[in-house]
Formats: structure tokens, sequence, C-alpha cells
């Protein structure tokens, strides 16, 4: 247990020499979360949301749901595309 706490120190510091200011960039976009848009089925485009969480709570899913039918490209409850 006593090893634990230099080697979470080195470990900081050894991540702040080898990230990017590129991926630190990339990091802070995602994790503001990926606009999401929300489709009929006839493809007209019903609202669009700037998380997978908004999305999942104006359709009633949880968000791992919702990004499971944005990855499988699927229709939910024969209504929405995501």
């Amino acid at each position: 247990m006593h090893r634990a706490k230099p080697y979470k120190r080195l470990y900081k510091t050894n991540i702040k020499c080898l990230v990017s200011d590129e991926t630190k960039n990339k990091l802070r976009l995602r994790s503001r979360g990926a606009p999401v848009l929300v489709y009929d089925k006839n493809l007209n485009l019903v609202k669009s949301f700037q998380t997978i969480k908004e999305t999942g709570v104006f359709v009633g899913l949880s968000p791992s749901s919702v990004s499971k039918y944005i990855n499988e490209g699927t229709i939910w409850n024969n209504k929405y595309y995501f």
C-alpha cells in the first residue's frame, strides 16, 4: 500500500508529458458530448440533442441503449432513428 503514492505521482507526471495539446483539445470536445440527431421512420428530423443522455431522456431510454441504437443504425420502437 505504501508504494501506491509514488506510483500515482509518477503516473500523473508521465501523462502530462506524453499528451499533446491537440489530444487534450480532442478529449475536451468529447467530454462535452456528441450531438445526436433524432429522425422519425420516414427520415424526417424530429429533434437534435447535445448529448446521448439528453436523447435518452427524450425517448425514455438509458444512454447506453441510445448508444447501441446509434452504433447499430436500427430503428427504435418502430419510431425513431438516431
